[in-house]
């Protein structure tokens, strides 16, 4: 009885039907859609091949990217399924050569369904199953024609493609030509149509093609052989000539899966080797946080330390001055109160009152002569010591001997010592001449010795001092009307008002307020920045020095550059906390953001109302709209053109154009309102102290002025102005 159908008995064509479909369109291959094979030996049908080069062709010509006047047709294309690049042969996709492989598929896929039919019939016991074994019954020995019904097994040669009987079987394995030919042995079951034909010759079709053409590469018959094209060429055996074939394709393909095989270790190699690298990474990232962790705990307890010592220090300090400043006090009040009962007894007192009393009040005012001759070189001794904050910061490096400097970079070292003088918050140090620590009291009008040239011509206004026209630290400036200016003289607690010729006009102050910068409103008024520690805030003066308003106090920390927008509103940087407040003139905040940096000081608004911010930090200025948001950086941390470091003081001119200082290259840079570089209109063979300068401005007329100074007496401090036409 026939065996039942199993589930392999479909595999051999169900899988090959899976093999004759495109897989691009997944319809099977036919006359109109032929299988054409690309190098990388992957197939798909004639017209999925033509529409994908064709689109391919068309994303190439129309590529954004690429400007027109490069964009060419390509000369290859990417396979559909592994991405290697297809080179397109001359004559279109006709030109890939048809796959062979398919065509064999689908025969067997034909040969292996006929099999299938006939033993689903055998098993059924239909008639069509008995016309089968009828038809196998007949079947007849290849070379003499003997029946073979009566043999159990088929013999098939593969060479010769013939049904053998058993003596022909015999005489086929004794022949010179023939016994080396394989032969199989099938059952009677076997389909007849499935068995492997002989293919034929062209030129003589009733002849197999069983030689191979060594010289023209084909297969011939026996004939072609004797004569006609092949005569004379060198000819071998088909099957000898398939083996030589198979034996070197085969060790290629063992070449090629040896080389297959460490090509898999040595991904699997290089996945560990990322898989470690990854693993390492993370440990590393640990370690850094952590270690910067520490750093910046061991940096916070330093920094509260000190500041506990410098506070300590301080309290005895100030307690010992306010004792002075309470004797002075007294013993000014009793000279007072003296003075002004001997001047009513002087106006007013009868001649007798005045004889009797004038001894007596006389007598009071030298004793109080007397008692002050020690106080001023004592007072001044005191104030000496109280106010040298390189002092007290040798104290506490003497109390905390793991101080280190953190920044060993040149620009960071730049950094920290302008940011040491900027943000000064210590008592004024007095200014020492020829070792004498008292002011000098010559007359505040002689200017001559504060008004010079230098090589280049440009006006050179005061120095280091404090008399009148003279500064410790100008660290603010800005133009009034006719280029007149005003400068901020921080350490010398006022404002000085110059004209254009650099000649002092006014001086004046309020308190003790230490003024950083500068602005005039629309009104012609001074807008001034207070950072002294108590009282930090704007304070707004007329030009002969009066106080009109006080705005700010409690809401800024240390305000230390101000500019005024098109609304006439303060545009106030606070450095204590790196942002940009927007205060009304009333004193009402409109709105405050994060200027993103740890470095923000200069401040400057445009003719657009664009604020423009001086950024230390990332070597860069930032123009933010009023609401805080960041419109775009100019220039970049660099020495070329177009570049910064250490960018300071910063203002633009009358069209919007940007001029920064910077500091470490020593010139200042214009740029464009949108940052395109311009040029640089000073550079240090025009001022070789630039490096030193602080706040740049510029007046309506063209006058470019620069500040330069320092909290330690090591620089000029002093004003330098430009004109930039003839620069």
């Amino acid at each position: 009885m026939a065996e039942g159908i199993m589930a392999d008995d479909f595999a051999p064509f169900q899988l090959c039907a899976d093999l004759v479909s495109c897989s691009i369109c997944y319809e099977p291959f036919t006359e109109s859609r032929v299988p054409k094979a690309l190098a990388c030996l992957h197939s798909f049908c004639i017209t999925c091949l033509r529409s994908t080069i064709k689109a391919h062709i068309k994303n190439t010509m129309t590529n954004p990217r690429v400007p027109p006047e490069r964009r060419k047709a390509p000369s290859d294309f990417p396979c559909p399924v592994c991405k290697e690049r297809i080179r397109i042969p001359q004559n279109g996709v006709a030109g890939f050569r048809d796959d062979f492989r398919i065509q064999m598929i689908k025969d067997l896929i034909v040969k292996s369904r006929d099999a299938f039919n006939k033993k689903t019939s055998s098993q059924s016991g239909c008639a069509e199953g008995d016309a089968t074994h009828r038809s196998v019954s007949r079947l007849a020995c290849g070379i003499c024609k003997t029946a073979l019904s009566g043999d159990t097994v088929l013999n098939y040669c593969l060479e010769c493609f013939k049904l053998l009987c058993t003596d022909c079987l015999r005489g086929h394995g004794v022949s010179g030509l023939t016994r080396d030919h394989k032969i199989v042995e099938l059952p009677q079951t076997v389909p007849v149509n499935s068995l492997p034909m002989a293919s034929t010759c062209d030129l003589h079709t009733a002849e197999p093609l069983r030689y191979y053409c060594k010289s023209c590469r084909c297969p011939v018959c026996v004939a072609c052989t004797m004569s006609g094209s092949h005569g004379g060429h060198d000819v071998s055996r088909l099957p000898e000539e398939a083996r030589a074939v198979r034996e070197e394709a085969t060790s290629i393909l063992e070449t090629a899966k040896e080389h297959l095989r460490k090509a898999e270790r040595d991904t699997a190699t290089l996945q560990t080797l990322q898989n470690e690298l990854r693993e390492k990474e993370q440990s590393v990232r640990k370690a850094i946080l952590s270690k910067t962790l520490d750093d910046i705990v061991k940096a916070k307890q330093r920094q509260v330390k000190m500041e506990k010592d410098l506070e300590s220090m301080c309290k005895e300090k100030y307690a010992e001055l306010e004792k002075q400043t309470t004797k002075l006090s007294g013993s000014s009040s009793r000279m007072q109160s003296r003075c002004k009962f001997m001047a009513d007894l002087l106006e007013h007192g009868q001649d007798l009152q005045v004889i009797n009393l004038t001894s007596v009040v006389l007598q009071q005012l030298r004793g109080d002569d007397c008692d002050r001759d020690h106080l001023p070189d004592d007072y001044s001794r005191t104030v000496t010591k109280l106010g040298r904050y390189d002092s007290l910061l040798q104290e506490l490096e003497l109390r905390d001997k793991n101080i280190q400097d953190l920044s060993p970079a040149s620009v960071l070292s730049e950094i920290k010592d302008v940011v040491s003088e900027i943000r000064d918050l210590s008592l004024d140090k007095p200014v020492q001449k020829n070792g004498d620590s008292r002011p000098s009291t010559d007359s505040p009008n002689r200017l001559s010795d504060r008004k010079r040239r230098d090589a280049n011509g440009a006006v050179i206004v005061g120095k280091r001092g404090v008399r009148e026209g003279e500064f410790s630290f100008p660290s603010g400036i800005a133009f009034l009307s006719g280029d007149d200016f005003a400068v901020t003289d921080m350490h010398n607690h006022r404002i000085q008002i110059f004209n254009k010729n650099g000649d002092l006009k006014k001086a004046f102050g309020h308190g003790q307020m230490k003024p950083s910068d500068i602005a005039v409103t629309r009104d012609g008024w001074l807008a001034v920045t207070d950072c002294c520690t108590g009282d930090s805030s704007i304070k707004v003066f007329t030009t002969d020095g009066v106080l009109k308003s006080s705005v700010g106090a409690g809401m800024l920390k240390y305000p230390f550059s101000i500019a005024i927008d098109t609304k006439d509103r303060f545009v106030v940087c606070d450095t204590s906390t790196n942002t940009i407040t927007l205060l009304k003139r009333s004193g009402e905040q409109v709105r405050r953001f994060d200027t993103r940096t740890k470095f923000a000081f200069y401040l400057s608004v445009n003719h657009r109302n664009e604020i423009l911010l001086s950024d230390w930090f990332n070597q860069c200025v930032k123009v933010f709209d009023t609401g805080g948001i960041l419109l775009r950086k100019i220039g970049g941390v660099g020495t070329e053109d177009g570049q910064l470091m250490i960018p300071l003081g910063l203002c633009t001119d009358n069209v919007g154009n940007v001029l920064v200082l910077d500091c470490k290259c020593e010139r200042v840079t214009m740029f464009s309102p949108e940052g395109r570089f311009i040029r640089h209109v000073l550079q240090k063979s025009r001022f070789e102290d630039i490096r030193h300068a602080r706040a740049v401005a510029i007046s309506a007329g063209g006058v470019l002025a620069l500040t330069s100074g320092d909290t330690k007496g090591q620089v000029p401090n002093e004003i330098r102005l430009f004109d930039i036409g003839r620069i």
